[in-house]
């Protein structure tokens, strides 16, 4: 929550556990998302790694702002990501973030107490007989597919199978599938859209003409 008075006592900070920064990681680019929004909501996070991204506010927690947290009785809230088993920090109040069915990426059991806030990515992941609030932190910046002022739509579709074979064997590889629309597929009558087509063909030339330089 916003602050609302100017004299009012300060929210509790957060502090976010997460590993460090990478673009290669949709997990780990949601947690510093999450900090981020928080400082944008005007909450006060920092994130607990040593590599973030200069274009996210993601202050990195210090032992000096630490120690001023203790010196002032603000009691921090802790963000753990579904990879965290139990409590490391040690800290009272502790969020749960699931951007995975806990235990899957670790391979091995995932305990938290019941007293523990959680919330999820999406309702698939969430273990059995588990409810918990969604939070669902865009992992993609949307407006880089509105061309001519439409919205892009966000629906499931046949598509991704040549990524999910080649991923199986090349699992550290970035890779997307998308083209346009096609109607008809895998038959004799198979055939694209050329309106469709176009708006693709510009999408593309837009991508390579905004590579990152490394």
């Amino acid at each position: 929550m916003r602050q609302k008075d100017l004299y009012a006592e300060l929210n509790h900070p957060y502090y976010v556990y997460a590993p460090p920064y990478t673009e290669a990681s949709g997990g780990i680019r949601a947690m510093h998302y999450f900090c981020h929004a928080l400082n944008l909501l005007g909450e006060e996070a920092y994130i607990m790694t040593d590599v973030v991204s200069n274009k996210l506010r993601t202050p990195i927690l210090t032992s000096h702002i630490q120690t001023q947290h203790i010196q002032t009785n603000r009691e921090p809230i802790a963000i753990y990501p579904e990879i965290v088993d139990g409590n490391p920090l040690g800290l009272k109040n502790v969020v749960r973030y699931l951007l995975n069915l806990p235990g899957r990426i670790n391979k091995k059991p995932i305990k938290w107490l019941s007293t523990d806030q959680v919330f999820t990515f999406a309702e698939d992941i969430l273990p059995p007989n588990t409810t918990a609030p969604l939070i669902q932190i865009p992992l993609i910046d949307r407006s880089i597919y509105k061309q001519n002022n439409e919205k892009p739509k966000v629906v499931a579709c046949h598509a991704g199978l040549e990524c999910g074979i080649l991923g199986t064997n090349y699992p550290d590889m970035d890779m997307i599938s998308f083209g346009p629309t096609i109607q008809g597929a895998h038959s004799p009558d198979e055939r694209a859209s050329i309106k469709s087509s176009q708006k693709f063909w510009k999408f593309v030339l837009e991508i390579l003409e905004n590579i990152p330089v490394k």
